[in-house]
C-alpha cells in the first residue's frame, strides 16, 4: 500500500530579524493539501522575487504570477513544456512593460515555479533564486551554488531557464528563497535536530538580512488500500422445516408410535441436504475466491500501469533525445550561421526536456557537453575557468564601484562607504601580498590640506608626463575637488572650474599627465593639463559649440587618443571633439546593462591598441570588438557567473590578466589569447 503525501505550505518574510506571514510574493493552491498521484498538471506553486515591492512593482508581480498560472494551465503537453511556456510568457510580459517604461521604472523578476505530483517535484527557475531540499539533516541545493540560469526574467528575449527534478517523501521539506536569502544561506552551517533544522537556519539567516521565503513540509497520510477485501459469507440461518413436516417435538411423538408408511430412502442411503445450506456454501466459496483474485487483479493493474508509465516515460526521453541529436547534427554541419544557431537552440531545448526525465543518462550528458562546445564555437565564446576572489568587502555598507590598476597596485573606490583602498598583488600576481591585502588611502569627510573630501565619484592612474615627473593616483569628488596620491603622500586641490561643473561623473587620463572630467549634465568633457603645482590652469572644453552632444545615460569613458563613451545601448566615438561614425556589429544579443568599457592603449609606448572591451552584465559577459566595431569574441565564466554583477574591470592584454569588481568582491582571472 502506498502512502499519500500531504503538504503544509507557509510563506513569510524576515525583516529586522523578525519573521511575519507574507504571501504577496507567492501563489499556492492551498496552505494544506494532498499531493495528487495521477494528475496531469499536478499542484503548481509560484515564487516571484522582484527588487521593489511597492506600488507599481507590486502590481506587476501579481501580473507575473497570474500570467504564469494562466499559461501553465492552458498549455498542452508535458509539465516541462507547460512550465517553459509559462516562464516565457512572464518574460515577454516584463520585456513589454520595460520597453514602455523609463529606465527607473523598469523591473526584472527572479521566478521559481514548482509542481508537485505523486512523490516528485519538478522545478523551473530563472534568476538568483534557490530551492533547498531537506531530508533529515541533509541539504540539497538547486542549483548547485552559482551554476545555471542566474539571469532574472525581463532582461533578454531568450531567457535561460533551469529545470530540476527530485523525489520527495514524508518528512521532507522544500525551502524556496529569494536572492538575499540565497546569499545568506550560501555558507551557513547550522546544527540542530532534523525536525527544527529548517526553522533554525531561517532564523539564523534572518539575523543577517531581510528576505522572503516559502516552506513546504511533507507528511505521510493514511495508506490507500489496494482493494477492499470482501467479508466471508455469513452462515445461513436454519431453514424452516418443509410444509407438512413435523417439528422436532412432533417427530419425537411420531416415533413413539408405528407409522403407517415408512420414510422414503434417498439415493445412497443419505437424507437430502437442504437447498439453503447448499446456497450458503456456494457463497462462501465465491467470497474466498474473490478475496484471493481481487488483490491479484489490483496488483496486476498497478504493475501494468507502472510499466506503461515507464514505457511512456522512456518513449518521451528517447523522443526528446533523438530530436536533440538531429538538431545537433544540423547545427554542427551547416555552413549557414543563422540555421546553425537556430538548430542549436532547438537541440538545447529538447535536451533539457530529456535531462529533466533522465538527468544522469550517459548519452544525454555527453550530448550536453558537445552542445556546450558547439555553442562556444558558434557564439565565439572564450570560457574562463579560474577566477579566484582576491578580496571581499565584508562591510554591509560596501559597494565597490570603480578601480584603477598600475603594475601590482590595485586601487578600489568603495562608493558605499566613501573610501579608496589599495590592494597589492604578490610577486607571482596570483594573489594579494600578505600584509598588504587592503590599506585605506582616502575617506569621505577626510581633510587634506584645506580641502575636505566629499562624495568620491571616480579615480584614474596618471603616468608621469609633461610637467609632472612622477606617477599619480587621481581621485575626483562631486564638488570638483581633486585628490592626488603619489609616493605615499596625499595632496588635494580644487579644480579651477569647479563652480562650472554641473554633474561631474567620470574621470580618465591620457598622455602628458592630462586628465579628463566628464560633466554629464553639462554635456561637456573638460581637459586639464598638469603644471608644476598640479592642475591649476583653466581646462579646455573638448566639444566645440557646434558639436551637439547628449550625455544622458552615459555609463563609462575610455581614452586612447579618441574618446569612447558607453551608453545603455551603444558606444559613441569622438575624434578631436567631433563624432565619428561607429556601430557595434556582429553581436548575437544587443547590449544589456553594460557597465564599463576599455579602449586598449599601451602606456609604455603611447600607442593605441586594436581592441575595445565592454562589460555587458545583463548577458553576463565581457565583449571584445575591433575598433572598427566588429565583434571578435566574448568571455564567459564556465562555472558560476560573477560577470552578471560586474561593476568595473581592467584587462592587461600583454600579461593576459583580468582584474574586476563584481558584487562585493575583487577578482582576478587569466584571459586566454586568441
Amino acid at each position: 500500500m502506498k502512502s499519500v503525501l500531504q503538504a503544509e505550505v507557509s510563506a513569510f518574510r524576515f525583516a529586522g530579524g523578525v519573521s511575519r506571514e507574507d504571501a504577496s510574493h507567492v501563489w499556492m493552491p492551498a496552505r494544506q493539501l494532498t499531493i495528487p498521484e495521477r494528475s496531469i498538471k499536478g499542484q503548481l506553486f509560484i515564487f516571484v522575487d522582484m527588487p521593489d515591492s511597492a506600488g507599481e512593482a507590486s502590481q506587476l508581480r501579481q501580473q507575473v504570477i497570474q500570467t504564469i498560472r494562466k499559461t501553465y494551465l492552458q498549455t498542452h503537453g508535458t509539465i516541462t513544456t507547460s512550465l517553459r511556456t509559462a516562464m516565457l510568457a512572464a518574460n515577454q510580459l516584463l520585456l513589454t512593460q520595460n520597453l514602455q517604461s523609463g529606465y527607473e521604472s523598469q523591473h526584472d523578476a527572479s521566478v521559481c515555479c514548482l509542481v508537485l505530483r505523486d512523490q516528485e517535484a519538478l522545478i523551473a527557475r530563472a534568476g538568483p533564486i534557490a530551492v533547498y531540499h531537506l531530508r533529515g539533516t541533509a541539504w540539497k541545493r538547486y542549483p548547485d551554488r552559482e551554476a545555471g540560469a542566474l539571469i532574472p526574467l525581463g532582461l533578454r528575449k531568450e531567457p535561460e531557464i533551469a529545470f530540476h527534478h527530485l523525489s520527495i517523501a514524508p518528512g521532507d521539506q522544500l525551502l524556496v528563497l529569494d536572492q538575499k536569502g540565497t546569499q545568506a544561506f550560501a555558507d551557513m552551517q547550522v546544527r540542530a535536530p532534523a525536525e527544527v533544522l529548517a526553522s533554525a537556519a531561517l532564523r539564523a539567516a534572518g539575523q543577517q538580512v531581510d528576505f522572503s521565503a516559502m516552506l513546504i513540509e511533507f507528511t505521510g497520510g493514511e495508506a490507500r488500500p489496494t482493494a477492499a477485501a470482501p467479508r466471508p459469507a455469513e452462515k445461513a440461518p436454519a431453514a424452516p422445516p418443509p410444509a407438512g413436516e413435523p417439528t422436532a417435538p412432533t417427530r419425537r411423538r411420531a416415533a413413539a408410535r408405528p407409522s403407517a408408511r415408512p420414510p422414503r430412502p434417498q439415493a445412497g442411503g443419505e437424507t437430502a441436504r437442504p437447498a439453503a445450506a447448499r446456497a450458503g456454501w456456494d457463497l462462501r466459496r465465491i467470497a474466498i475466491i474473490a478475496a484471493v483474485l481481487i488483490p491479484l487483479l489490483v496488483i496486476g493493474a498497478v504493475l501494468g500501469y507502472n510499466g506503461y508509465q515507464r514505457y511512456q516515460t522512456r518513449r518521451a526521453f528517447e523522443s526528446a533525445l533523438n530530436t536533440a541529436l538531429e538538431n545537433y547534427r544540423t547545427a554542427s554541419t551547416t555552413t549557414d550561421q543563422d540555421i546553425a544557431k537556430s538548430a542549436l537552440r532547438e537541440a538545447q531545448k529538447h535536451l533539457e526536456e530529456a535531462l529533466t526525465i533522465q538527468p544522469e543518462e550517459p548519452e544525454a550528458v555527453r550530448l550536453q557537453k558537445e552542445l556546450l562546445l558547439l555553442q562556444d564555437k558558434l557564439y565565439k565564446v572564450t570560457p574562463i575557468y579560474f577566477m579566484p576572489e582576491l578580496f571581499r568587502f565584508v562591510d554591509p555598507a560596501s559597494k565597490p564601484a570603480r578601480l584603477a590598476v598600475h603594475d601590482r597596485d590595485i586601487f578600489v573606490l568603495d562608493a558605499g562607504r566613501g573610501v579608496i583602498t589599495l590592494h597589492r598583488l604578490n610577486e607571482t600576481r596570483d594573489g594579494l601580498q600578505p600584509g598588504a591585502e587592503a590599506a585605506e588611502i582616502l575617506r569621505k569627510g577626510q581633510q587634506v590640506g584645506t580641502v575636505v573630501a566629499g562624495n568620491l565619484i571616480d579615480l584614474t592612474w596618471v603616468p608621469a608626463g609633461g610637467s609632472r615627473p612622477y606617477d599619480t593616483l587621481c581621485v575626483l569628488d562631486a564638488g570638483g575637488n581633486l585628490f592626488m596620491y603619489a609616493n605615499g603622500q596625499l595632496s588635494a586641490q580644487t579644480l579651477p572650474n569647479s563652480g562650472d561643473l554641473k554633474t561631474p561623473l567620470l574621470l580618465d587620463d591620457f598622455t602628458e599627465a592630462r586628465i579628463y572630467v566628464l560633466d554629464s549634465a553639462g554635456n561637456q568633457i573638460y581637459r586639464y593639463t598638469a603644471g608644476e603645482n598640479g592642475y591649476t590652469q583653466p581646462p579646455d572644453a573638448y566639444f566645440p559649440p557646434e558639436t551637439p552632444v547628449n550625455m544622458t545615460g552615459v555609463r563609462d569613458m575610455s581614452i586612447d587618443g579618441d574618446i569612447w563613451l558607453l551608453f545603455d545601448d551603444r558606444v559613441e566615438r569622438y575624434q578631436a571633439g567631433k563624432r565619428v561614425d561607429f556601430a557595434l556589429q556582429g553581436l548575437d544579443q544587443p547590449l544589456s546593462g553594460p557597465t564599463a568599457l576599455q579602449a586598449s592603449f599601451d602606456e609604455t609606448t603611447g600607442l593605441a591598441g586594436d581592441n575595445l572591451y565592454i562589460a555587458d552584465t545583463g548577458e553576463g559577459r565581457i565583449l571584445q570588438f575591433t575598433k572598427a566595431g566588429q565583434f571578435v569574441r566574448q568571455f564567459r565564466p564556465r562555472q558560476g557567473n560573477p560577470f552578471q554583477d560586474l561593476r568595473d574591470f581592467f584587462l592587461d592584454e600583454a600579461k593576459g590578466k583580468l582584474i574586476f569588481l563584481a558584487g562585493g568582491s575583487l577578482y582576478l582571472a587569466d584571459i586566454p589569447k586568441e
